[in-house]
């Protein structure tokens, strides 16, 4: 995972935020610059697999 350094403060309270709504799980392409655009939250696994496996609908 490639982070923008100068966005991992924001990045690190969406995170949090997202957590404090269910969400367990995330995923993100690899080849990307992960930020707050970039990176998917999941509340299952499986929605997160299907999601490495199939791709953004």
């Amino acid at each position: 995972m490639k982070i923008n350094v100068a966005d991992a403060e924001t990045l690190l309270s969406y995170v949090e935020e997202m957590v404090s709504y269910g969400y367990q799980f995330a995923a993100y392409p690899l080849k990307l610059i992960t930020d707050s655009d970039t990176i998917q939250f999941f509340r299952t696994s499986m929605a997160a697999e299907d999601y490495c496996l199939v791709g953004p609908e």
